[in-house]
C-alpha cells in the first residue's frame, strides 16, 4: 500500500487514481471526527493518550537537563543515535520502575480490601 502511494505521489500530473486515494483519506478523517465529537468516551482516551506522551517528553526533556545539555551529545550521526537510545532507555527504565511501585502498591491495597471484606463476613457469619 505505502509503495503505491509512493509511486502516485512522485507523479506530477493530476492523477485520477491518486485524486480518489486522497479523497478517501479525507472521507476516513472526517468520519474519525465526527465519532470524536460524539463519544465522549473516545475524546477522554484521546486526551488520556495526549497527555500520557506529553508526560513522556517532559520526563526525557528532564533526562536531557540533568546532564546539563539539552541538546542530543555527539559529533556523528551514530554517536548522536546512541545518546538518544541512552535517554530512552533511561526514560522507559524510570517508567517501568514506577509502575512496578504502583502495582505492588495497588496489590497491597486490594490484598487489605480483601482481608477487610472477609473478616467483615466472618463476624456477620459469627453474631448470626
Amino acid at each position: 500500500m505505502i509503495t503505491l502511494i509512493r509511486k502516485l505521489c512522485a507523479h506530477t500530473a493530476p492523477n485520477p487514481t491518486r485524486r480518489a486515494i486522497f479523497e478517501f483519506d479525507k472521507l476516513i478523517r472526517s468520519i474519525y471526527t465526527l465519532r470524536y465529537l460524539r463519544d465522549p468516551q473516545l475524546e477522554r482516551n484521546v486526551h488520556r493518550s495526549q497527555n500520557r506522551i506529553e508526560s513522556y517528553h517532559q520526563l526525557r526533556s528532564t533526562i536531557a537537563q540533568v546532564g546539563g545539555k539539552k541538546e542530543l551529545t555527539g559529533r556523528t550521526d551514530i554517536e548522536i543515535e546512541i545518546s538518544n537510545q541512552c535517554a530512552r532507555l533511561i526514560a522507559n527504565t524510570i517508567i517501568y520502575y514506577n509502575s512496578a511501585i504502583l502495582s505492588h502498591r495497588l496489590c497491597r491495597s486490594k490484598a487489605r480490601e480483601s482481608s477487610k471484606r472477609e473478616m467483615l463476613c466472618i463476624t456477620y457469619e459469627t453474631s448470626e
